[in-house]
């Protein structure tokens, strides 16, 4: 299972080349014997600054993707607020596309479909 990581804070300007420093040294200490390459301390000097403009590059990057659409208002969040508000509802109405619409006034009681059945739900309770 893969887990995104729980880390949303970017590292400070300074601190990315701090980090390129520390990836190139790395890095020049992996593939030394692999690849072959300068591996001077000014060979890593350079890599180290490539790198730190990759990183700023992916910093702004994921800056630009940081901004997320807001999420859509549930039922009982709108019936909390029209609470909060003191509306009288008279019902909630949620159409196809996601979206709540109140209807403020009294609840209308429900009529009966069968008037036979009302009849006889009144002579049952005697």
């Amino acid at each position: 299972m893969t887990r995104h990581s729980p880390i949303t804070k970017f590292p400070k300007p300074r601190a990315i080349a701090a980090q390129a420093r520390l990836f190139a040294e790395v890095a020049a200490d992996c593939s030394r014997g692999i690849l072959s390459g300068d591996y001077s301390e000014a060979g890593i000097s350079a890599f180290a600054a490539e790198t730190t403009e990759l990183f700023r590059e992916m910093r702004a990057e994921a800056g630009k993707q940081r901004t997320r659409k807001p999420r859509k208002p549930t039922l009982a969040s709108v019936a909390k607020e029209a609470n909060k508000a003191a509306l009288d509802v008279a019902r909630y109405e949620i159409k196809p596309d996601g979206s709540i619409v109140i209807v403020a006034g009294q609840p209308e009681p429900v009529a009966p479909k069968n008037p036979w059945l009302a009849d006889l739900r009144k002579e049952t309770k005697q």
